[in-house]
């Protein structure tokens, strides 16, 4: 398995999503064909403990730039999800 994939795939459980297409795609850009993301899914779900054979390890791959603003956007996404509830919370009557 391609080591972006492994590495996106293991990012995704990390954070406890369930690793979709659209969340992988997402994840690693328009630079696989959706047959080789589909594959990269059955194969890590089968084995979550897979590793990928050759080049670098996914823990030491370096993070693609469009991994970096997928983890970007999940957090601002995040951070305004938190601020709807923080004013959600102080707008009600103690």
């Amino acid at each position: 398995m391609d080591s972006t994939l492994l590495h996106a795939l293991q990012q995704l459980s990390g954070e406890g999503k369930q690793p979709t297409l659209a969340l992988l795609k997402n994840r690693v850009g328009s630079g696989y064909p959706l047959p080789q993301l589909i594959d990269a899914i059955k194969r890590y779900k089968a084995n979550p403990n897979i590793s990928c054979s050759g080049g670098p390890s996914a823990s030491t791959a370096e993070p693609t730039l469009t991994q970096l603003l997928g983890r970007i956007d999940a957090m601002q996404q995040q951070i305004d999800a938190l601020t709807a509830q923080i004013a959600s919370m102080q707008s009600q009557p103690s």
